[in-house]
Protein backbone atom coordinates (compact mmCIF):
# COMPACT_ATOMS: atom_id res chain seq x y z
CA UNK A 1 0.00 0.00 0.00
CA UNK A 2 2.83 2.76 0.88
CA UNK A 3 4.68 1.40 -2.14
CA UNK A 4 2.05 1.74 -4.47
CA UNK A 5 0.94 5.07 -3.20
CA UNK A 6 4.12 6.69 -2.06
CA UNK A 7 6.10 5.23 -4.60
CA UNK A 8 4.19 4.63 -7.51
CA UNK A 9 4.71 0.71 -7.42
CA UNK A 10 8.74 1.30 -7.81
CA UNK A 11 10.54 2.87 -4.07
CA UNK A 12 13.55 4.23 -3.95
CA UNK A 13 15.24 5.97 -1.80
CA UNK A 14 14.91 9.50 -4.21
CA UNK A 15 11.16 8.69 -4.02
CA UNK A 16 11.15 8.78 0.07
CA UNK A 17 13.16 11.72 0.28
CA UNK A 18 10.67 13.39 -1.49
CA UNK A 19 7.97 11.76 -0.34
CA UNK A 20 8.91 13.01 3.50
CA UNK A 21 9.64 16.82 1.58
CA UNK A 22 6.12 16.66 0.57
CA UNK A 23 4.85 15.84 3.10
CA UNK A 24 6.71 18.18 5.71
CA UNK A 25 6.12 21.34 3.18
CA UNK A 26 2.56 20.48 3.97
CA UNK A 27 2.12 19.38 7.16
CA UNK A 28 5.56 20.13 9.38
CA UNK A 29 6.21 17.27 10.92
CA UNK A 30 6.85 16.80 14.77
CA UNK A 31 10.19 15.49 15.99
CA UNK A 32 8.59 14.11 19.22
CA UNK A 33 6.56 11.45 17.14
CA UNK A 34 9.64 9.62 16.29
CA UNK A 35 11.82 9.52 19.09
CA UNK A 36 11.09 6.40 20.19
CA UNK A 37 12.08 5.15 16.86
CA UNK A 38 15.47 6.49 16.66
CA UNK A 39 16.32 5.58 19.90
CA UNK A 40 14.94 1.37 19.18
CA UNK A 41 17.35 1.69 16.15
CA UNK A 42 20.15 3.69 17.86
CA UNK A 43 20.27 0.69 20.41
CA UNK A 44 19.96 -1.97 17.65
CA UNK A 45 23.28 -0.31 15.80
CA UNK A 46 24.81 1.02 18.62
CA UNK A 47 26.76 0.43 21.36
CA UNK A 48 26.59 2.45 24.93
CA UNK A 49 29.83 3.63 24.02
CA UNK A 50 28.87 4.82 20.64
CA UNK A 51 30.65 2.06 19.25
CA UNK A 52 29.38 0.29 16.05
CA UNK A 53 27.68 -3.26 16.38
CA UNK A 54 27.39 -5.41 13.89
CA UNK A 55 23.98 -4.74 12.66
CA UNK A 56 24.67 -1.56 10.58
CA UNK A 57 26.59 -3.67 8.80
CA UNK A 58 23.73 -6.21 7.98
CA UNK A 59 22.04 -2.98 6.17
CA UNK A 60 24.44 -3.62 3.40
CA UNK A 61 25.73 -0.46 2.19
CA UNK A 62 28.27 -0.44 -0.78
CA UNK A 63 31.16 1.43 -1.03
CA UNK A 64 29.97 4.07 -3.18
CA UNK A 65 29.63 7.69 -2.34
CA UNK A 66 25.43 7.51 -2.32
CA UNK A 67 25.78 4.40 0.06
CA UNK A 68 28.34 6.21 2.29
CA UNK A 69 26.37 9.55 1.96
CA UNK A 70 22.74 7.79 3.10
CA UNK A 71 24.82 5.71 5.79
CA UNK A 72 26.41 8.77 7.65
CA UNK A 73 22.89 10.39 7.08
CA UNK A 74 21.54 7.56 9.26
CA UNK A 75 24.57 7.54 12.21
CA UNK A 76 24.01 11.48 12.33
CA UNK A 77 20.01 10.99 12.87
CA UNK A 78 21.18 7.83 15.49
CA UNK A 79 23.66 9.88 17.34
CA UNK A 80 21.32 13.21 17.43
CA UNK A 81 23.62 15.00 15.82
CA UNK A 82 20.79 16.10 12.98
CA UNK A 83 17.31 16.33 14.93
CA UNK A 84 15.16 17.82 12.35
CA UNK A 85 11.86 16.16 11.32
CA UNK A 86 12.43 15.84 8.02
CA UNK A 87 15.85 14.08 8.41
CA UNK A 88 15.18 12.17 10.80
CA UNK A 89 12.16 10.89 9.20
CA UNK A 90 14.35 10.14 6.03
CA UNK A 91 16.83 8.30 7.83
CA UNK A 92 14.42 5.65 9.58
CA UNK A 93 12.56 4.91 5.96
CA UNK A 94 16.16 4.49 4.46
CA UNK A 95 16.70 1.84 7.28
CA UNK A 96 13.06 0.30 6.32
CA UNK A 97 13.65 0.74 2.97
CA UNK A 98 17.19 -1.82 3.28
CA UNK A 99 15.16 -3.96 5.79
CA UNK A 100 12.82 -4.69 2.97
CA UNK A 101 15.54 -4.94 -0.19
CA UNK A 102 17.60 -7.50 1.84
CA UNK A 103 14.40 -9.52 3.16
CA UNK A 104 12.89 -9.60 -0.47
CA UNK A 105 16.32 -9.95 -2.43
CA UNK A 106 17.82 -12.76 -0.07
CA UNK A 107 20.18 -11.15 2.06
CA UNK A 108 17.87 -11.88 5.17
CA UNK A 109 18.02 -15.98 5.92
CA UNK A 110 14.86 -17.75 6.82
CA UNK A 111 16.73 -19.37 9.88
CA UNK A 112 17.49 -15.37 11.14
CA UNK A 113 13.32 -14.24 10.38
CA UNK A 114 12.90 -14.93 14.10
CA UNK A 115 15.29 -12.43 15.35
CA UNK A 116 13.76 -9.87 12.98
CA UNK A 117 9.94 -9.67 14.86
CA UNK A 118 10.92 -6.66 16.35
CA UNK A 119 12.14 -4.86 13.02
CA UNK A 120 8.81 -5.87 11.71
CA UNK A 121 6.82 -4.43 14.09
CA UNK A 122 9.37 -0.74 14.27
CA UNK A 123 8.59 -0.76 10.54
CA UNK A 124 4.78 -1.17 11.05
CA UNK A 125 4.70 1.09 13.07
CA UNK A 126 6.25 3.90 10.92
CA UNK A 127 4.88 2.73 7.47
CA UNK A 128 1.20 3.03 9.50
CA UNK A 129 2.18 6.64 10.82
CA UNK A 130 3.12 7.15 6.98
CA UNK A 131 -0.06 6.08 5.57
CA UNK A 132 -1.81 8.29 7.80
CA UNK A 133 -0.36 11.05 6.64
CA UNK A 134 -0.57 10.17 3.12
CA UNK A 135 -4.30 9.92 3.71
CA UNK A 136 -4.36 13.51 5.71
CA UNK A 137 -3.04 14.56 2.41
CA UNK A 138 -5.11 12.86 0.38
CA UNK A 139 -2.97 11.32 -1.19
CA UNK A 140 -4.86 8.03 -1.88
CA UNK A 141 -7.65 7.44 -4.92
Amino acid sequence: MFEDAGMQKNADIGKLKSLVDHIHAATPLNPKEFTEYVDYFSNRYFNPDGSQTYTLDGLKFRTNPTDQAEKAEIEAVLFKQVQSPDMVLKALLIILYRFRNNLFHGEKQMVNIEGQITNFIVANHILKMMLEKMKHLGMFN
